[in-house]
């Protein structure tokens, strides 16, 4: 999955969560 970090979008680990 993805992650919201401020304006910076990243992909999660292995797991989507």
């Amino acid at each position: 999955g993805i992650v919201a970090s401020g304006l910076t979008q990243y992909r999660a680990y292995s797991t989507d969560e």
